[in-house]
This record gives C-alpha cells, sequence and structure tokens, in this order.
C-alpha cells in the first residue's frame, strides 16, 4: 500500500515583520494627552479644546488600527489558505478511517458469528449427555453464552471449560431442584440461580401463609356485648376469663 510521510521542508514559512519606529513618540504624546485631561478643570471656555484635542488624537489611532487590520488580512491570508489545506487533508484521512473502521467491523461480526458457529456444534454434541435442558422454556444455549466467549481473546479451549462447568452445574442444580419440588424447579430454570430460587419460593410460601391466616381471621364469627356497670363488667370479664375466652375490651 502506498504510504504518506512528512516531510518538514514541505511547508514553508517565513516569519512576517512588522515595525512601528514612532510607538514610544505617539505613546508620549497620547499619555500627555490623558495627562491633561485628567488634570483639566472643565469650564465652557476649555471644552471645546479639549475635545479638539482627543478629536485630533482619535484620529491617529483610527489610521493606525486600519493599518493593523490591513496588516494582520496581509499575514493571516497566506496562514487562512495552509489552515483550509490541512482541514481538507485531514477531512480525507477521517473519511478513511471511519470507511476501514466500518470494515472492521463487519470482519469481527463475521468472525463472532463463525465463533458462535462453532460453539454451537460444540454445545449441540455434549448436550446430548444431559438432561437438564428439558425443563427449560428456552434454548438454554443462549443462557449459557457471552459476548465474552465471541471474543478474539478467548479461546476455544476456554470456551469448552466454561461449557463443561455451566452443563455440569445446571444438571446438578436442576436435580436437586427437582427432589425439592416443581415450584422449586419452575423458580430456579427462571433464576439460573438455585440459592435465589429457593428464596423466591420461602417468600412465595410465606406470602401465601399470610394471606390464608388473614383469610381464616376474616372468616371467624365475631359478636360484641354492650355491658354496662362497674359491677357486671367485673363479672363478664371474671367469667370470659375463667373460660378462656378471647375477648377486647373497649
Amino acid at each position: 500500500m502506498n504510504e504518506i510521510t512528512l516531510n518538514n521542508q514541505d511547508v514553508k514559512y517565513e516569519v512576517p515583520k512588522v515595525s512601528f519606529p514612532s510607538y514610544e513618540k505617539y505613546l508620549a504624546r497620547a499619555n500627555d494627552i490623558a495627562a491633561q485631561i485628567t488634570a483639566m478643570e472643565v469650564s465652557q471656555d476649555n471644552i471645546q479644546e479639549a475635545k479638539g484635542l482627543l478629536a485630533d488624537a482619535r484620529k491617529v489611532t483610527d489610521g493606525l488600527n486600519r493599518i493593523r487590520i490591513d496588516i494582520k488580512k496581509e499575514i493571516l491570508s497566506d496562514y487562512t489558505t495552509f489552515e483550509s489545506q490541512v482541514k481538507d487533508l485531514c477531512k480525507v484521512i477521517d473519511e478513511a478511517d471511519a470507511q476501514l473502521r466500518s470494515k472492521v467491523r463487519i470482519l469481527d461480526d463475521k468472525e463472532r458469528e463463525a465463533k458462535k458457529a462453532a460453539i454451537r456444534e460444540i454445545w449441540d454434541k455434549r448436550i446430548q449427555n444431559y438432561s437438564f435442558q428439558q425443563f427449560y422454556p428456552d434454548d438454554p444455549f443462549y443462557r449459557f453464552l457471552t459476548r465474552q466467549h465471541l471474543n478474539k481473546s478467548n479461546s476455544m479451549k476456554s470456551v469448552e471449560k466454561d461449557m463443561t462447568y455451566w452443563m455440569q452445574e445446571h444438571e446438578k442444580n436442576v436435580a436437586t431442584a427437582n427432589s425439592m419440588g416443581v415450584e422449586y424447579l419452575a423458580e430456579y430454570v427462571q433464576t439460573d440461580d438455585l440459592a435465589l430460587a429457593i428464596e423466591n419460593v420461602k417468600e412465595k410460601q410465606e406470602l401465601a401463609d399470610l394471606i390464608m391466616d388473614a383469610d381464616k381471621e376474616e372468616d371467624e364469627e365475631k359478636a360484641v356485648f354492650i355491658v354496662t356497670g362497674t359491677k357486671d363488667i367485673s363479672f363478664a370479664e371474671t367469667l370470659l376469663k375463667t373460660n378462656n375466652i378471647n375477648y377486647e375490651r373497649k
């Protein structure tokens, strides 16, 4: 492929030189005028003279500013052209870089798909030795497979090692969950986490018990008796306690 290299001699640059030999003279005169304006007592007699003095000085500074702007434009004209040329070159290279990145992504995606197919082939052979997959509502291959497995840095040997461990763990956990009851198995195939599955079933059972207890309390018949008089209230309360009858006094 053709290469492009930078040779410093390809860019020519001559340092511009601007001189202002009368600067000190103009500055001294400007400071003198400013000092006079600052020190003067303004009156109707001298105000026009002061304004005329400043107007004359302003003509000088305005003229110098026009010269400065013209010089700046002239100095920067070549630079502006050079800047535009450099930006054009950068744009060409940036667009080429974007093209290459896009093609690299396409190549990487193809390689990842090829690796995924190779992993799937190994999975289909190994899974025949296990029975846990029959309890899953979906294809467990996609639960096992991660983006890291498809990375170039992750060798097929390492992927196979992960696969073997994953299958053995799920075979063991499915058997354990199944032996504990269908509700545990159902939770496990949803979570892929035996401890979490057990905790979820426990929480559901506790919630069901609470609902059942609440329903029982609602079903129990209740009666309200109003007893008046200190003597009768004391007698009634004694009678209830003696017969172990639950009551609530309000």
